[in-house]
């Protein structure tokens, strides 16, 4: 139909124009009445996606910052240590070649145990993902004297008890928790 449409348009650009208001036969070839649609060569469409929650972008954002000052951090201490074992070496008067096998070899210890530390940090961070809801609370709470409308307490209160359901989600990048 759209094929069908757009050579319409291409053969009858003076109709088009004559319209009042004029219209545009740009506006009617494939790749304008195609514009903004999804195709597939497969012909299947995948799933569709909601966008995320600004705060769920901002948590991406923050923890991606962690993980990019953490990689900082550790080549600072690799750089770090290497040159102190380096300077080192050179005060204790070690010939130049002894100083940069001691300075490698510090150097790398350090970029293991950095690694080892990085692993780690993310391996809890996507455990933490995976425990961001908590199962709903109930909370118990016994009615006041001034509950009743007559200021007085209610008829039969002392067995019964109100119950509030919440459910609570945890942020934990930033240690705050939401109510839903």
């Amino acid at each position: 139909m759209l094929r069908s449409v757009s050579q319409w348009a291409q053969k009858n650009v003076e109709s088009l124009r004559s319209q009042s208001p004029p219209l545009d036969p740009n506006a009617y070839s494939m790749v304008a009445l195609l514009a903004g649609t999804m195709t597939s060569p497969e012909r299947n469409f995948g799933a569709y996606q909601q966008p995320q929650d600004p705060e769920e972008i901002a948590a991406v954002k923050i923890a991606e910052r962690k993980s990019i000052t953490a990689i900082f951090n550790g080549l600072l201490s690799i750089f770090g240590v290497g040159f102190a074992v380096w300077w080192a070496a050179d005060k204790l008067g070690w010939k130049n070649e002894w100083r940069v096998l001691l300075a490698l070899f510090a150097a790398i210890v350090v970029a293991i145990a950095e690694a080892a530390l990085y692993l780690i940090w993310q391996s809890r961070l996507e455990r933490s993902k995976s425990k961001r809801t908590k199962p709903r609370h109930q909370i118990r709470r016994r009615p006041k004297k001034d509950d009743h409308p007559t200021g007085g307490p209610e008829p039969s209160s002392n067995n019964q008890h109100r119950t509030i359901s919440t459910s609570v989600e945890e942020v934990t990048d930033a240690g705050l928790r939401r109510r839903q």
